[in-house]
């Protein structure tokens, strides 16, 4: 943290190490001064995705659905054709218990991306949810999970074989991963298979 405040102090203007600095603070639970860190950088870069796309992470995984959502629709108003966009307006719209207006968008994002977006097939699965739809949840969650693969635990489950205890290497993906993108808050699904529930804590449980 030192080093980046260090050369931020020669190079203020440069929304790169706002964005360290914000990823510093959300490692350290302090969303507050990440999400402040992040509007720094999109103040100095308006037209950056990247910087745009950390702070609607920032303000949604701070609970402020409201900015987030805000600024969800300029990432779109900026960057229409660009599925990602489309998702984090969609993951917002979940969480603001707007179904209706998330599955169009998560639904045009995943059309874009030929039905390979991961996340948004999760987030797809949550709105259903909030629609009473399980089987139509269940049906992305599974896509979620085929689309990069069961976890080798679960395939020798399937196989009738024990499981692997030590799933640690399975744990460590990348934020980047689909699946990390997953354990993000699994749905809580009540009325969603139990067995599907016990296989999603399984694989994205700490």
């Amino acid at each position: 943290m030192e080093e980046y405040q260090g050369a931020l102090g020669w190079n203020p203007s440069s929304p790169d190490l706002h964005l360290e600095i914000a990823g510093l603070f959300r490692e350290k639970g302090d969303l507050a001064r990440a999400v402040s860190e992040c509007r720094t950088a999109v103040q100095l870069s308006p037209d950056n995705e990247r910087v745009r796309i950390a702070l609607i992470s920032a303000l949604t995984d701070s609970g402020d659905f409201d900015s987030a959502l805000a600024e969800a629709k300029e990432g779109v108003r900026i960057w229409p054709e660009r599925p990602y966009f489309h998702y984090l307006f969609g993951r917002v719209l979940v969480k603001k218990n707007d179904p209706d207006d998330a599955i169009v968008e998560l639904q045009w994002a995943l059309k874009k991306e030929k039905n390979r977006f991961s996340p948004a097939n999760c987030e797809l699965g949550r709105a259903f949810e909030l629609k009473g739809d399980p089987k139509a949840a269940q049906r992305q969650y599974h896509t979620a999970i085929r689309a990069h693969g069961a976890p080798p635990s679960h395939r020798r489950r399937r196989a009738g074989q024990a499981p692997r205890t030590d799933r640690g290497a399975w744990r460590r993906l990348t934020p980047q991963s689909p699946h990390r993108a997953l354990r993000w808050g699994w749905p809580k699904a009540s009325s969603v298979d139990p067995h599907r529930q016990d296989h999603f804590r399984s694989i994205f449980s700490d």
